[in-house]
């Protein structure tokens, strides 16, 4: 949008509002699906427009742009998620056996496994999974122990086993859990947020950690990696500005 002011309108959901300076359409195409929403001109609007298919090549085949969008991509959905603590909008894994001893060694296999089951990279090709697996390193904690401390930055966090927890221990505060082939914090992760959370294991834990640098990397290689990335985290965008309506409809006709 040039000028003016934007509304996407659906049926029974509260509109998203967008003025100059904002991208719209674009959620849908990140998330390979048609249009969900009617754009409505609030005001006088002047946009330029651009082909999905071609918004998904450009991304593709230039990995600078496509790095730099994943990243503002994410520090806009971390945005959300602090609109919705104390629980950022998470959804809860299943808890964990306390009992039950762990049996995950972070193998290459169970690398490959976690990564093609967790929703940011699970379009990828066989042998950018391979490539992003080899990458990383196997983390083993026990319960109660730190896996990061608050201040890393290029951290990023793939649970292999076990279920860990996220602390922001600043306002608003965050606690969220994660459990198998969940990125820890999803992809607001991958904006630099992680520096603002402590990892802390809930049980005994194997988790992949790979650096955002080694992820532009694998980007470079295998470009279709930004379209899964950020697919995913459309994904999770969708279902929290979703939430984030739903949480405000409830508060304003719950009773005083």
């Amino acid at each position: 949008i040039v000028e003016g002011d934007v509304e996407l309108r659906a049926e029974g959901e509260a509109a998203w509002p967008f003025d100059a300076g904002s991208v719209i359409g674009v959620l849908d195409a990140n998330m390979l699906r048609p249009r969900s929403r009617t754009a409505v001109a609030v005001t006088d609007v002047i946009a330029l427009e651009t082909p999905m298919e071609e918004w998904r090549e450009i991304l593709e085949e230039s990995p600078g742009f496509a790095n730099a969008t994943r990243s503002e991509i994410a520090k806009t959905l971390h945005d959300l998620v602090l609109d919705l603590a104390p629980d950022g909008g998470f959804a809860e894994p299943e808890p964990p056996d306390l009992d039950d001893p762990m049996v995950v060694e972070g193998t290459v296999v169970e690398r490959l496994v976690a990564l093609r089951r967790c929703r940011h990279f699970e379009l990828a090709s066989v042998q950018t999974l391979a490539d992003l697996a080899a990458r990383g390193s196997a983390v083993i904690k026990k319960r109660g122990e730190t896996v990061s401390r608050p201040g890393n930055r290029d951290r990023v966090y793939l649970v292999l086993g076990g279920q860990v927890r996220a602390e922001r221990r600043l306002a608003p505060l965050i606690e969220a859990r994660f459990g198998p082939s969940d990125l820890v914090l999803g992809g607001s992760s991958l904006g630099g947020c992680m520096s603002e959370y402590a990892i802390i294991a809930e049980s005994d834990c194997v988790l992949l950690e790979l650096s955002r640098s080694d992820i532009d990397e694998v980007v470079e290689d295998h470009g279709e990696l930004s379209l899964c990335i950020i697919r995913g985290m459309a994904i999770e965008r969708d279902y929290v500005m979703r939430e984030r309506g739903r949480r405000a409809e409830r508060k304003a006709t719950s009773p005083a």
